[in-house]
């Protein structure tokens, strides 16, 4: 793994954790946000539920992203000449 993408994967891991402790202080008793649901769900249930809604995202994520990349060509975007 390149250098680059090792730094991008602490960047993004770095967003991470930011946006999760942000998360935390905009919900209330009525609203809560997916990362906070998640960790209350992995705190108080041992069961694979948020692995597999992990995965999801993950699949989605990367389905949106293989498609942006088939109609867009990202490529151009991504030219560093």
């Amino acid at each position: 793994m390149g250098l680059d993408r090792c730094m991008a994967a602490l960047v993004l891991t770095r967003c991470v954790c930011a946006s999760f402790s942000i998360t935390v202080f905009l919900t209330n008793i009525n609203v809560t946000t997916l990362p906070v649901e998640a960790y209350s769900y992995i705190r108080d249930i041992d069961d694979p539920t948020v692995a597999a809604m992990a995965t999801l995202l993950i699949l989605m994520s990367v389905g949106l992203v293989s498609m942006l990349e088939w109609l867009l060509g990202l490529d151009r975007f991504l030219d560093m000449s």
